[in-house]
């Protein structure tokens, strides 16, 4: 969450004035938290070594991206919250699998 996003402010910030949000029509988590999210996945997807930076040794990049949401977020919506993030980590795989843009991003990831 330390990392900067695209608008140039860390996610952490960028995120933390936002609400946690799912899509009732997708179940997918959206907003600032699924972009950080996607773009943390997105980095999962490219970087394959990533597992061997001790910055990722307790969890990786999504996983962080999740966590961050699960505890931003309602704690009565927590397992929506974790089920939401499972399903748009999927999302992300099965567009790349098939090299197409990922959900929220819309950028076209190649595996590393």
């Amino acid at each position: 969450m330390t990392t900067i996003a695209p608008c140039g402010q860390t996610w952490q910030m960028y995120c933390g004035s936002s609400p946690v949000e799912i899509d009732k029509g997708t179940g997918l988590l959206k907003g600032a938290w699924g972009e950080c999210l996607v773009w943390a996945k997105a980095y999962e997807l490219q970087t394959p070594q990533w597992s061997s930076d001790p910055e990722w040794a307790q969890n990786g990049p999504a996983g962080q991206a999740a966590q961050a949401a699960m505890a931003a977020g309602p704690q009565s919506d927590k397992e929506f919250i974790e089920q939401a993030c499972d399903n748009l980590e999927k999302a992300c795989e099965a567009a790349t699998a098939m090299g197409r843009a990922l959900p929220i991003i819309n950028q076209v990831i190649h595996r590393g």
